[in-house]
């Protein structure tokens, strides 16, 4: 298990666009995504394209992370797989890493802001087992 002070955010030149810094943009949307039992709720599934603020709220009660892939050719329940049956094969080429939280306690948030491209992306969590468990949602950017 990876400890929530290593949560870490990725941020893909072609995708993503961190915040921060003088000058920067505010984003144009914010939504909300909760963890709780191994379901994700999300605030909606379209978001808009362009700098979106997303927050992560671990309602519990387990650590649960949440990844958001971009990926044009698979929906939720169809993820590429590792050899373990149980995660989400991260590093498979059909799928484009935008932001890669590595875990956040019960009780616990995170925010995060990227700029994204139109298309479709996948929210969930690939701690083990926790996606075979039902926690992921498809969301349309546009």
């Amino acid at each position: 298990m990876v400890p929530a002070a290593a949560g870490l955010t990725l941020c893909l030149a072609a995708l993503v666009g961190c915040s921060g810094g003088a000058g920067a943009k505010p984003p144009t949307a914010q939504v909300t995504v909760w963890a709780k039992d191994f379901k994700l709720r999300l605030s909606r599934t379209t978001w808009p394209a362009g700098r979106v603020s997303v927050r992560f709220e671990n309602d519990g009660p387990d650590t649960h992370e949440m990844l958001l892939f971009a990926a044009p050719d698979n929906s939720a329940d169809a993820m590429p797989m590792r050899s373990d049956g149980e995660t989400v094969d991260e590093n498979s080429p059909l799928l484009r890493s935008v932001v890669d939280e590595a875990g956040t306690p019960p009780g616990g948030s995170r925010t995060v802001t990227v700029d994204l491209a139109p298309g479709h992306y996948v929210v969930l969590c690939n701690m083990s087992g926790h996606y075979m468990a039902g926690m992921w949602q498809d969301v349309t950017v546009g």
